[in-house]
């Protein structure tokens, strides 16, 4: 995600998808920074060097080594995180904790706004 996607005014951001954007309108889509987010990104902005584009900049730069994506360790360092809270990491850390989201969004939310922010459709 770039800075340039973070609309601070109206508590939103885009989210891009590499992997949609070959349909109509899949290319993004726009998502609410939640309060439980809010703090954390503003805390990386605040954090982020002049003129930073990306707010990850360590991930971006190693996802754009010869194994793309995978030269990132993305799942590796999450579950050295998820050992140091003193857990033990779960099979399919990443999907489930999007699941999880959707789940808990789906109990304030209209399901078909659920889906069109985190980016699935219902049957999913």
């Amino acid at each position: 995600m770039r800075w340039v996607d973070v609309d601070w005014e109206n508590s939103r951001f885009r989210a891009t998808s590499p992997k949609t954007e070959h349909h109509a309108g899949k290319a993004s889509r726009m998502v609410p920074i939640f309060p439980e987010l809010r703090p954390y990104l503003e805390e990386a902005w605040d954090a982020a060097e002049e003129g930073q584009e990306y707010v990850g900049p360590k991930y971006r730069e190693s996802s754009l080594g010869p194994d793309g994506w995978r030269n990132c360790n993305l799942r590796t360092q999450f579950q050295r995180i998820v050992r140091r809270a003193g857990l033990e990491p779960w099979p399919k850390l990443f999907q489930n904790l999007r699941a999880s989201r959707e789940t808990e969004l789906a109990e304030r939310f209209p399901i078909h706004v659920v889906c069109q922010w985190i980016g699935n459709s219902e049957p999913v």
